[in-house]
């Protein structure tokens, strides 16, 4: 859930794991993002964190159409932020 205010931008994951528990984890930007920049960031954010305490499987959820069918490949990328978050979830 991405979050532009007035003061800038910031992201929030919840991850839940398999047996139901729920970890919450929240960031402020130090630069102003666009929604879907920020959007980006919380799949970032929610990839690092993961694969840093070693999670083998992961399921995300998003409510940005357009976050999920670029990483689909439905739609492409044609900003060069966007293709360049796109670069990072791919790597």
């Amino acid at each position: 859930m991405a979050h532009p205010t007035a003061q800038g931008s910031g992201a929030g994951i919840v991850l839940t794991t398999p047996q139901g528990d729920d970890m919450e984890f929240a960031v402020k930007f130090k630069f102003k993002a666009s929604n879907n920049e920020a959007e980006y960031e919380d799949l970032v954010l929610g990839m690092r964190t993961t694969q840093d305490v070693g999670v083998p499987h992961l399921i995300v959820y998003s409510d940005s159409q357009l976050i999920v069918k670029q990483v689909n490949g439905e739609y492409e990328a044609k900003e060069e932020s966007m293709v360049q978050y796109l670069q990072q979830i791919e790597s």
